[in-house]
């Protein structure tokens, strides 16, 4: 799923309006029992993607930590400028 998409369905879950999401992905070795649980081997290389949701007023609604072997993992981005940008 996007995150465009995660956001819309926590603000229908929560009744209230997401205002921002930090998303911040690192590369890293598997802790030990999530390699296991993966099946990975022990020291596999994964990415980590962490989310914080906040809502307009700043609370955090949610903080999600998301492990995927790196050969299963890609990214793709659209940037647009707005059209009032300079």
């Amino acid at each position: 799923s996007s995150a465009a998409s995660d956001v819309y369905k926590r603000q229908d879950m929560y009744g209230v309006r997401v205002g921002e999401v930090k998303q911040v992905m690192r590369g890293r070795t598997a802790p030990a029992g999530v390699a296991a649980l993966l099946g990975l081997g022990k020291a596999a290389a994964v990415i980590e993607l962490t989310r914080l949701y906040r809502l307009t007023t700043g609370r955090i609604v949610e903080l999600s930590t998301n492990i995927y072997p790196i050969e299963n993992f890609s990214i793709e981005m659209m940037l647009n400028r707005r059209p009032d940008a300079n």
